[in-house]
């Protein structure tokens, strides 16, 4: 994907700039994910997902814990 693509995230559908070619720049970076999540993540969608919902999938696993 080139940098800063834009792209629509598979989980809320919403558009935003991928930027995984400059993958420190990218909205993505900022939120931490366990490996666990990202196994979680990578099963059920396809591409990148935006940093609102990888925030919220991170939290929702939290509470569950």
């Amino acid at each position: 994907m080139p940098a800063d693509e834009p792209t629509r995230c598979p989980r809320c559908h919403r558009p935003f700039a991928c930027r995984a070619a400059t993958i420190h720049n990218c909205q993505c970076a900022a939120v931490p994910l366990t490996p666990a999540q990202r196994t979680y993540i990578a099963a059920r969608y396809e591409g990148c997902l935006c940093a609102d919902c990888l925030r919220a999938l991170a939290e929702t696993d939290r509470e569950a814990s």
